[in-house]
């Protein structure tokens, strides 16, 4: 999930910064897509030539579904913007992991019951990344939350506050 979200922000800020429209559909078909490579990336994460057609594979697969009639050049021009802001928000997402991973080392494991802090840590990345497809389906759709909330969540002495979207589902 958080790949398909770095991808589908990624393709979003590539065709916007090379000028190129395409349909949402062919939008999440290819973030789809890098999804699924980032997961038979798992799998094949020893043999580094296969995690390389793999990758080349997926890229090239990008630049065929993404856009209809572009010429190659744009087409290059969009894989080299789509891989550096790419890059970016995996960068964001590393310093996140880094600055929860040290917010919550001192977690005291039998107040809050919390044995595995990197499974934590990848729980709350994911519910970003929820949000941050919710804000993005909600951009597409041109329609406006309503129903929003102000959330507070308290571990040990510490609180935070946030607005929160309601999700019916």
């Amino acid at each position: 999930l958080i790949n398909f979200t770095v991808n589908i922000l990624a393709l979003y800020t590539a065709l916007g910064v090379v000028h190129i429209h395409t349909r949402m559909s062919r939008l999440v078909l290819c973030s789809v897509l890098g999804a699924i490579s980032a997961i038979i990336d798992v799998f094949i994460s020893e043999y580094w030539v296969l995690r390389a057609i793999n990758c080349v594979a997926t890229l090239l697969l990008f630049t065929i579904f993404i856009v209809k009639g572009a010429s190659v050049m744009r087409r290059v021009k969009l894989l080299a913007v789509f891989l550096a802001v790419q890059m970016m928000l995996f960068s964001l997402i590393h310093i996140c992991f880094s600055v929860l991973d040290n917010a919550l080392s001192g977690l005291d494991i039998e107040i809050t019951g919390v044995e595995n802090r990197r499974a934590l840590i990848f729980s709350i990345l994911t519910l970003i990344s929820i949000g941050v497809i919710k804000l993005i389906i909600m951009l597409f759709s041109d329609s406006l939350s309503e129903k929003s909330v102000r959330v507070t969540i308290t571990i040990e002495d510490v609180s935070v506050e946030a607005d929160a979207l309601v999700d019916s589902g």
